[in-house]
């Protein structure tokens, strides 16, 4: 009976002790921080002031050093141009010389037919004004591929930077709305990220060579509109509030 009512106190004790505890569900809402999330966008157009263009130069004979010597002497005519108008020599680059033999079957057998010869050339140009002039004496001069020229801009880190404090201007005033609509107050910043920061490529007024050069009147430094670089950056902020 003694060893009873003891065990009895003592239950008794226990329920009441948990009874006032806290569950484990209550006090972790409780130690989790009241924040607001939101996002912020931005745009930020400028004008290009540079490009980087990149071409090739190919061609196939039935000796190979006929045909590295028709390569290497278009190449030679590219460089020159480049040197007449100025172009720094360290922003003009030419690739080594590739070649390889071709083959065609006849008769299950297979024959040398020639070989085929390309060397790449990258030119980073820093005078917009001469883009069009080396595009069309490049074509000029037998060039065999020309990509559309990429655009950048001598400013592109400061754009860059530019950009992302737009977005986290944008990503606090949308947070600024939220707050007063729920009638709370915006604390310090919890937590930020760039979610996304890239660059949209200009297209170019024209950029079809066979057009330019049969169009003899147009002068070739006024042939190309670069257009215009857009940088998109996008953050998300997580704010506290009170």
């Amino acid at each position: 009976m003694f060893k009873s009512q003891h065990i009895l106190i003592a239950l008794i004790t226990f329920i009441s002790l948990g009874a006032c505890m806290p569950s484990n569900a209550q006090t972790n809402q409780e130690l989790l921080p009241r924040t607001i999330n939101v996002n912020g966008k931005a745009e930020i157009k400028a004008e290009p002031d540079r490009a980087i263009i990149r071409f090739s130069v190919e061609n196939k004979d039935k000796e190979l050093n006929r045909a590295k010597q028709e390569v290497d002497k278009t190449v030679a005519n590219i460089l020159a141009m480049t040197k007449d108008l100025g172009i720094e020599k360290k922003h003009v680059k030419s690739a080594q010389i590739i070649s390889r033999p071709e083959y065609s079957w006849k008769s299950k057998k297979r024959e040398l037919i020639g070989y085929y010869v390309s060397r790449q050339i990258e030119i980073d140009l820093h005078d917009l004004n001469n883009l069009g002039q080396v595009m069309h004496d490049a074509t000029e001069m037998g060039i065999t591929n020309m990509n559309s020229p990429q655009f950048y801009s001598s400013r592109k880190d400061e754009i860059f930077r530019e950009a992302l404090t737009t977005a986290s201007k944008n990503a606090k005033a949308n947070a600024m709305v939220l707050a007063q609509a729920l009638d709370t107050k915006l604390g310090k910043v919890h937590q930020i990220n760039a979610t996304n920061v890239h660059y949209n490529q200009p297209r170019m007024m024209q950029s079809n060579m066979r057009a330019m050069s049969a169009d003899a009147e147009m002068a070739p430094q006024k042939s190309y509109q670069a257009g215009e670089i857009t940088v998109v950056a996008d953050v998300n902020v997580v704010f506290d509030i009170d």
